[in-house]
């Protein structure tokens, strides 16, 4: 409808938006990284709002247990996890759920 229209122009033309969330995702998918790299996991470097983390076979359920904390994360596959970027709060939520999951 129209309405949508109009705001998604309006969205897609605020430049200045479109920079500072780019700005965010970017340094908060680098300090995730971070937090990645003093867990010693691997992951598939990335531009893009999502990382993905080889989290190892032990953590087949990992989807499971994170539901459990209500963090949505569908369960690994071939060790491997596609996690998306969030907020740098959701972030650290994440990553702390991840540090105490594994051990």
């Amino acid at each position: 409808n129209n309405p949508s229209i109009q705001a998604a122009l309006a969205a897609y033309n605020d430049q200045e938006f479109i920079i500072q969330s780019k700005q965010k995702n970017d340094e908060v998918r680098r300090v995730f990284m971070n937090e990645l790299d003093k867990m010693n996991l691997k992951y598939a470097p990335s531009d893009a709002n999502f990382l993905w983390v080889n989290v190892g076979t032990k953590m087949n359920d990992l989807g499971d247990k994170m539901r459990q904390r209500n963090i949505l994360l569908g369960n690994p596959r071939n060790e491997w996890a596609r996690i998306t970027i969030g907020t740098a709060e959701e972030m650290k939520v994440f990553g702390k759920a991840l540090k105490e999951l594994r051990g």
